[in-house]
């Protein structure tokens, strides 16, 4: 695949196959897609493509304490204590940007898999240190 331009069939909605695919190429650095159109696209409209295709995937956020103790304790190199968790993966940061309406849930009697008893839940798309979730 040539990574020289980003280019897209504006008559067609990209599949999620696609989608996946240019979501893995940025993840890695790369910053244009070729496909058999010739409409360039900015990397600002396939950021919004991704988010509108994270949409409606139920995304919890929380704080890894026992990460938080290590870093105190001089952990090297420095662990990630932010964890998105989605139905399929856990996507580890130092930050997270919610790009939509959230809610904060303290749940004491049913702690997440993960033991967290405090997260937030979103359906609008995330940032993890750059990369869309």
């Amino acid at each position: 695949m040539n990574a020289n331009n980003l280019i897209e069939d504006r008559r067609q909605k990209l599949s999620s196959h696609d989608r996946l695919l240019i979501r893995q190429l940025i993840a890695e650095g790369v910053s244009v897609v070729k496909t058999a159109a010739k409409f360039e696209v900015s990397k600002n409209t396939i950021y919004r493509l991704l988010e509108k295709g994270s949409e409606k995937m139920i995304k919890r956020i929380h704080i890894n304490q026992h990460n938080i103790k290590a870093n105190l304790k001089g952990a090297e190199p420095v662990l990630p204590v932010v964890t998105v968790k989605t139905y399929n993966a856990n996507h580890k940061g130092m930050e997270v940007e919610i790009k939509g309406p959230s809610r904060l849930i303290y749940s004491p009697d049913k702690p997440l898999s993960c033991g967290a008893k405090v997260w937030i839940e979103t359906e609008a798309a995330c940032r993890v240190d750059g990369r869309i979730i």
